[in-house]
This record gives structure tokens, sequence and C-alpha cells, in this order.
């Protein structure tokens, strides 16, 4: 196994949404939260067989409230499955999460603050002697490390 340093790590989380103080004095409007970093996740066996889901995405940003902005959402983990052979039927993820939105009402008035930014993605790295991954749904894309 090909394990060099720093290549399995999870993601960070998102930045929170900037906060504003409302039109009302001593109102304090707070931004949406900051996602959370996906996970890092190290499978080795002789025969591995993935048929149902292994998640490691990054999670959403939360929304703004009124004149504040939404959180940025958190980044994709690390999946890395090891095998002499892998059999690969179902879904595997390590996806950026999506940025939080503004005020609730949809305004767009430049009052209010910005969308949060989406989180990176991660990685799936796969390493197996034999690879069988018809019907698979990988992403972001396998690579080998």
């Amino acid at each position: 196994m090909y394990l060099s340093s720093g290549m399995l790590t999870a993601g960070s989380g998102g930045g929170g949404g900037g906060a504003s103080c409302g039109s009302t004095p001593g109102w304090y409007y707070s931004g949406g939260g900051g996602g959370g970093g996906g996970g890092a996740l190290l499978l080795d066996a002789a025969t591995l067989e993935v048929s149902g889901t292994i998640d490691a995405s990054g999670g959403d940003g939360g929304d703004g409230c009124y004149y504040s902005g939404g959180g940025g959402g958190g980044s994709g983990g690390t999946v890395w499955l090891v095998a002499d052979a892998l059999v690969l039927t179902g879904t595997v993820l390590a996806v950026g999460g999506t940025g939080g939105d503004i005020d609730p009402d949809g305004s767009t008035s430049s009052c209010h603050g910005g969308r949060g930014g989406g989180g990176s993605d991660g990685f799936v790295y796969l390493e197996a002697g034999t690879v069988d991954d018809a019907g698979a749904t990988v992403s972001p894309a396998w690579t080998v490390p």
C-alpha cells in the first residue's frame, strides 16, 4: 500500500457567514454556520466489495439570517480503498458541501450578505489488483495514488 504523509486527511470545515447589525439599534443578525468537513476512511482487505454508500462529503453551509451572509460549505474528505480484488457496485462520495444562501426571503438587496462559497471536493483513491466498478457511482472521480 502506498500511503504518503498527508494523503489521508479529513476535510476542513467551511467558514461562518458574516454577521451584521440590523437597522434597529441593538439588533444583531448572525451569519450562517459553516458546514462540517468530510471524514477520512481507509479500508484495506484482500477482497473488498462495496455495494452500499461510503460518504465522506463535506456538510452544507447554513443560511444567513436577514442582513447576514451564508456559511461556507465544508470540504470533502478522503476515501481510500485498498484490496487485491475490489468489487464496487455502490456509491463512494467525497464532494464538497454547498454554500449557504442569503436572507431567507430571497432578497438580493445590496444591504444583505452574500452567499457562502462551496467547499472543495476531497479525494477517492482506489488501489487494487483488479477493479470491477460496473454500475458504481464515484464522485469525485477516483484516482490511483
